[in-house]
């Protein structure tokens, strides 16, 4: 199927949807399958540059639209695909340039692997490496204070901590600058 779009550019159009999550001993699967509909053209922007590690407002200033509206359209994109910001961060920084309908044009399915956590440098502690894997899993900080039975202030502090060792400024550019190795495997389902 010469010029189909790659991977990229149709999960940035919403033509691929989150079917099911599954953890396992090697990290997290990601089930997806094809989407009935696509994203608006505006949500695909933002998403698209908040899946790169831009900001809130990065994205409002370079698309010239208000934070508030930048929110709005990333929270209707996520929504949509059913993932969380790492995992479309993950895919996209693994499958830029695959092909997927010369790959197989009868997939309605893909497995995507995850393997989370696993390129972080060593200037973390076990518990900031801990913690800054649980962001990169799209937990946010209520959801890994109550994991980890602590405070969320403890947690904005140990992630703060990480940022400042990691040199990012948001949990965007930590997405961006560590996505989790990947493999993306059909899985043989036809349409």
């Amino acid at each position: 199927m010469a010029g189909a779009p790659d991977l990229r550019a149709q999960l940035l159009g919403g033509w691929w949807v989150l079917l099911a999550r599954r953890d396992t001993r090697e990290g997290r699967e990601l089930h997806l399958t094809r989407a009935l509909s696509g994203l608006s053209e505006q949500a695909s922007r933002v998403l698209a540059r908040s899946a790169l590690g831009a900001s809130g407002k990065e994205i409002a200033i370079e698309l010239g639209l208000g934070e508030s509206t930048v929110s709005v359209h990333l929270a209707a994109a996520l929504d949509h695909l059913k993932l969380s910001r790492s995992e479309v961060g993950a895919i996209l920084g693994s499958a830029g340039g695959m092909d997927l309908g010369a790959a197989s044009s009868s997939e309605t399915r893909w497995v995507v692997r995850l393997r989370i956590g696993a390129a972080l440098p060593d200037v973390l502690t076990s518990t900031e490496r801990e913690v800054v894997t649980l962001v990169l899993e799209g937990l946010s900080n209520r959801e890994i204070a109550d994991a980890r039975r602590r405070s969320r202030r403890t947690i904005a502090n140990q992630l703060a901590a990480s940022f400042r060792k990691l040199r990012v400024a948001s949990r965007g550019e930590l997405y961006a600058r560590w996505p989790p190795p990947t493999e993306l495997v059909a899985s043989g389902e036809p349409g």
